[in-house]
């Protein structure tokens, strides 16, 4: 019980923070509970659910992330808990609660006495602004101790600003809910149909659809230089529940294959490179991949190595979605490998 608690503690100081750049101790909390936080939140939530989070808020809190997550690495269970309101509650998965910013500090110290080394790692999946002074967050956090095996759960968070500063009201841990891939992918929808980019001695297209069981999303890339194939790739897209990211696979007609770990920035996304080459070199690059209009996306490959030498240029291009009218071609509902998004350009970085 004791890990379980401290690893929903930990998780919780991402949906936390005082102001921007304010390192100090606590300040005076201001009116209301930890219940009285709630009832707010939930009064709110039905009109607010699509709320986004103020810039500001959301700066404050990803920037209280990383001050939190060192506090918590060098054990320094005081500091940990000066971002918790003096009634904060913590539940875990079995109901068991935790209340007050005492006892919090209590089960902290208790911890990193018992497990020397603990370490955490977070996510915030997602903010929601309930209310100008009510934040909710959901997200993970790892837990790893020396000796054991990491521990992973999802939580929720309940944070409130008092007298100016975001304190946490409220931190439960999630059971996790079943989720069917497909719903996963989602998020990349627009990439679905025909995109082409076409330079002076160069065209490349990419096709992308769901897979039959709609799992994957399924892409093709081809690359014709002055008029003849000079490459073919084929991607599938899917989740993987081992790293819990959008992970995708790519092979090329040439023999190389490499996969990639996506990640969302805002309406962007970022995709971690590894790969191998025909000749057995391996590869590495980082892909951003910006959807300017629902119409046009960018795609820049850097930080490439191929064979552990840097290859300093980048690599850019401009994808622009073919309208339905004019994709009309022979060929049915096969499964030929989509692919649609610059991310999927034909380089050699991998």
């Amino acid at each position: 019980m004791m890990r379980f608690a401290i690893a929903i503690l930990g998780a919780a100081a991402l949906a936390v923070s005082p102001a921007l750049g304010d390192d100090q101790g606590p300040k005076t909390p201001g009116a209301g509970t930890g219940a009285e936080a709630k009832a707010k939140a939930n009064a709110n939530a039905k009109s607010k659910a699509d709320s986004s989070v103020p810039e500001a808020d959301e700066r404050a809190i990803r920037a209280a992330a990383e001050a939190f997550a060192r506090a918590y690495n060098a054990g320094d269970a005081r500091s940990l808990a000066e971002q918790f309101a003096e009634d904060a509650e913590v539940v875990d998965r079995e109901g068991d609660q935790i209340r007050g910013r005492a006892a919090i500090e209590e089960l902290l110290t208790a911890s990193f006495q018992d497990e020397p080394g603990l370490q955490i790692a977070m996510t915030i999946d997602s903010l929601r602004s309930v209310s100008p002074d009510v934040i909710e967050e959901e997200g993970r956090n790892t837990i790893t101790s020396p000796g054991n095996a990491p521990l992973i759960r999802r939580h929720l968070v309940l944070h409130v600003k008092r007298d100016g500063r975001w304190l946490i009201s409220s931190v439960r841990d999630e059971k996790e809910l079943p989720v069917r891939p497909h719903d996963r992918l989602k998020v990349l929808e627009w990439m679905l149909g025909e995109w082409t980019d076409e330079g002076a001695d160069a065209v490349v297209r990419t096709d992308c659809y769901w897979s039959k069981d709609k799992s994957y999303l399924m892409r093709s890339i081809q690359v014709r230089v002055r008029g003849e194939t000079a490459m073919s790739i084929t991607q599938r897209i899917g989740w993987d529940p081992l790293t819990r990211q959008i992970k995708s696979w790519e092979f090329d007609s040439e023999g190389g294959y490499s996969e990639g770990l996506w990640s969302r920035d805002g309406a962007n996304w970022v995709v971690k490179h590894k790969g191998v080459l025909p000749d057995g070199r391996t590869t590495s690059a980082t892909r951003l991949i910006a959807l300017e209009t629902p119409g046009r996306v960018r795609w820049v490959s850097l930080d490439r190595v191929a064979g552990g030498e840097a290859i300093p240029e980048e690599m850019a291009y401009t994808m622009v979605k073919v309208p339905p009218a004019a994709m009309l071609r022979e060929g049915a509902n096969d499964e030929r490998g989509p692919s649609a998004s610059p991310e999927s350009a034909p380089s050699r970085d991998k």
